[in-house]
């Protein structure tokens, strides 16, 4: 039996289908054990690489950039600083930032199933076309932004405005680090589904783009360190091998890995 990896589950995306530890989650583990069947997750097929979701960040900038300029916007308008060495004020207080977060996860939950535009990512849906990949992405965790925004805003950071602090708890660094992900990772698909669906595209998500990126700036700005702290087992560096050949070489989009972030924001040349 592979070795479990302790609190995995308290730091992760919640994908199983697409996550290289499920089989060493205690989480699941303990599932499989103490549940009776019928109560347990159903684990459905998925591939384990997305390649149109996969490469730097930067490199996701710079594409939707030239996407937003085509729809007569830019991200010197939008983005609060995201390509930025240092990110821009949100110019919200915490307890704004966290309706907001609340209010782009049900932009994200809305059903565009029905819009002439969004390929069909269920039943069938076929997950070599880069549009898909990015939609099925966009889904998933475009609806964690407001739970996981809030999760790493300590109560008492809500009602005074003041920065996270040297000492502020290891489990809001942690789920800061995760938030960071699932924000750049929903930034990421609307970029490609812009690239493949246009102008219809910007009218359904164009809310959701404007609030991620100045909620990251914000999530930026509270935890300037958050690359310091690792997730168990997702930011071991003895498990980076695991995660490219888990993924066939295309991992998910990770700014902390691929050098668009460090300490402030851009990580120091070598």
């Amino acid at each position: 039996m592979p070795t479990p990896i302790d609190s995995v589950s308290n730091y992760c995306h919640r994908w199983c289908e697409r996550c290289p530890f499920t089989e060493r989650c205690s989480l699941i583990a303990h599932e499989r054990e103490f549940m009776p069947k019928e109560m347990q997750q159903e684990i459905l097929p998925l591939p384990n690489a997305f390649p149109a979701m996969s490469g730097p960040f930067s490199d996701f900038l710079r594409r939707l950039e030239d996407q937003l300029q085509h729809l007569g916007s830019s991200l010197s308008e939008i983005g609060y600083g995201v390509g930025e060495e240092e990110p821009r004020p949100s110019g919200l207080h915490p307890s704004a930032l966290s309706r907001l977060a609340m209010d782009v996860a049900v932009a994200g939950m809305k059903d565009l199933r029905e819009t002439p535009w969004m390929p069909n990512i269920y039943d069938g849906a076929d997950f070599s076309k880069p549009g898909v990949q990015a939609a099925k992405e966009f889904s998933w965790y475009s609806i964690m932004i407001g739970p996981k925004f809030r999760r790493c805003l300590p109560h008492e950071m809500r009602g005074t405005g003041r920065g996270v602090t040297d000492g502020f708890h290891l489990d809001a660094a942690r789920t800061a680090r995760l938030t960071h992900l699932v924000l750049a990772r929903t930034i990421a698909g609307i970029t490609v589904l812009l690239e493949q669906y246009g102008s219809p595209a910007w009218e359904d998500l164009r809310p959701t783009l404007e609030g991620s990126l100045r909620l990251l700036a914000a999530l930026r700005e509270l935890h300037p360190r958050t690359h310091e702290y690792r997730r168990p087992g997702f930011d071991d560096p003895a498990e980076r091998s695991h995660l490219e050949a888990f993924y066939d070489g295309f991992p998910p989009v990770d700014p902390f890995v691929d050098g668009t972030w460090s300490r402030g924001g851009r990580a120091p040349v070598e």
